[in-house]
């Protein structure tokens, strides 16, 4: 004979399963039959376990001889697992092993050899830009950097620039025959006496980041060279 339990509202007898009172219409509360949860009228999961909450649910009585367990069954949750890993064939459980493996030593690998992360995108500081020789035809730029470098000039007759001086080899940092350098030296050749010549220099580091000179500088050339006696 099953069980009757009474609304706590009314204390009208309640049917098992029965979710709302017949007489005085107040939802009735149950319990889940896998953890004890309190399970309300309208919960279609139990919000401690997860399990479905039509899955057997035991009615809540008014005076309660069980405690309720809140939070996840974890024996549960262990002997459901192991039940699954049981199931597996020994094939299927070395194929999950095997690529376990596989996804462990490419990560390792990457992580090892891997491309770097260039540091913070943070591109070579410049400053002392300077000239330090000028004849006829020819100016000689000087500049620093805060950490090594590569060497490299964008000059012309006008803001604009357009002439790009190629990059000084022994400075060249990606050639991968060199480190750069921080007090970096540029000639260029091949200009017009007594003119004005409008310029920027450049400086790239190891992982590609371009620093640039601030502003528009200018140098003007020699009308002519100094006479020796």
């Amino acid at each position: 004979m099953q069980q009757v339990s009474k609304c706590y509202s009314c204390g009208a007898p309640i049917a098992p399963g029965q979710h709302f009172c017949a007489y005085c219409g107040v939802a009735q509360s149950s319990r889940c039959a896998y953890c004890g949860g309190t399970l309300s009228a309208t919960d279609k999961f139990c919000s401690y376990c997860g399990a479905p909450a039509g899955g057997g649910s035991i009615p809540l009585q008014p005076q309660g001889d069980v405690q309720q367990q809140p939070g996840w069954d974890l024996e549960l949750l262990w002997s459901q697992m192991v039940t699954k890993i049981k199931s597996l064939s020994q094939v299927q459980l070395l194929a999950i092993l095997l690529v376990a493996l596989v996804i462990s030593m490419g990560a390792l690998v990457f992580w090892q050899f891997g491309p770097k992360s260039s540091s913070s995108g943070i591109p070579p500081m410049i400053t002392t830009v300077a000239i330090k020789a000028q004849t006829k035809t020819t100016a000689t730029i000087y500049w620093v950097t805060d950490k090594p470098s590569s060497s490299q000039i964008d000059y012309g007759r006008t803001p604009s620039y357009g002439t790009l001086v190629p990059l000084e080899p022994k400075d060249d940092i990606a050639s991968g025959t060199s480190v750069g350098t921080t007090k970096h030296t540029i000639l260029i050749t091949g200009l017009q006496p007594g003119t004005t010549y409008h310029f920027k220099v450049m400086s790239a580091d190891a992982d590609g980041n371009v620093g640039m000179s601030a502003g528009n500088r200018t140098f003007r050339t020699k009308e002519k060279d100094a006479q020796y006696y």
